[in-house]
């Protein structure tokens, strides 16, 4: 399975980390999940900033135990597929890996779902 950072999110605020680990994800998956932080300490006021401190590093070490993934030589294939079907690079990145691993994408992205799902198998964390 290919775990972008919007499931990766979702299971660890589950508690369900062994789900993670193995799994492959992106490099630009911790800048995501960082941002999801911050969303959550700034902007919703869900966590303390002290709270988010511990979840970025617990995260971290999460990654680690991932196989991560890098878009290293796929940038322009990553470009086209983001054009053609009208995605962020960022998503369209994971959608690419995953399309070239063969492997199933999980994803919370609603849009992202429905434009990967004709190109490779997807399904959400809370299926898995």
């Amino acid at each position: 399975m290919l775990i972008d950072a919007s499931s990766i999110y979702s299971l660890a605020k589950e508690g369900r980390f062994e789900v993670l680990l193995g799994q492959s994800t992106l490099s630009l998956a911790i800048y995501e999940l960082g941002n999801a932080i911050l969303k959550d300490v700034r902007v919703f006021k869900s966590i303390s900033v002290e709270e988010g401190m511990r979840a970025v590093n617990f995260l971290r070490r999460i990654l680690e135990r991932m196989d991560i993934r890098t878009i290293d030589g796929h940038e322009d294939r990553i470009l086209k597929l983001a054009e053609e079907l009208q995605l962020s690079f960022y998503d369209a990145a994971y959608l690419q890996l995953a399309v070239e691993l063969g492997a199933p994408l999980v994803t919370e992205d609603e849009v992202l779902k429905r434009v990967a799902g004709s190109l490779t198998e997807v399904c959400s964390a809370h299926e898995l």
